[in-house]
């Protein structure tokens, strides 16, 4: 039948048509695929970069607390071996010293 032949001539065509589209737009699509696998390696490494720093950040800033602490701990002991008096005035005027001339500088930002 005529009309039959007609159509699967079109059918034949039509596919024809959309193999060429694809294989015109393989190149582009491939390249599309790469740059996605590119952008996904980039952010993957920027994470474990941005990890890796969060990590030493948390680290030297619990080293430095702890150092804070050991030293403040250290601190208690001493004034505990101080016995005079006088002295212990001394170091508690030295420390309110120190301590107002360090909040001054933290304000002045």
């Amino acid at each position: 039948v005529a009309w039959r032949r007609a159509a699967m001539r079109h059918g034949a065509v039509a596919a024809t048509i959309a193999r060429a589209r694809l294989a015109a737009l393989a190149p582009a699509f491939r390249r599309w695929i790469e740059y996605r696998s590119l952008l996904r390696a980039r952010s993957s490494t920027r994470r474990r970069a941005d990890a890796k720093f969060e990590a030493i950040v948390r680290r030297t800033v619990f080293r430095a607390f702890e150092t804070w602490h050991d030293e403040c701990e250290n601190a208690r002991v001493k004034k505990r071996r101080v016995t005079s008096g006088t002295a212990r005035l001394r170091i508690r005027r030295e420390n309110v010293l120190k301590r107002d001339c360090f909040l001054g500088w933290a304000a002045s930002g």
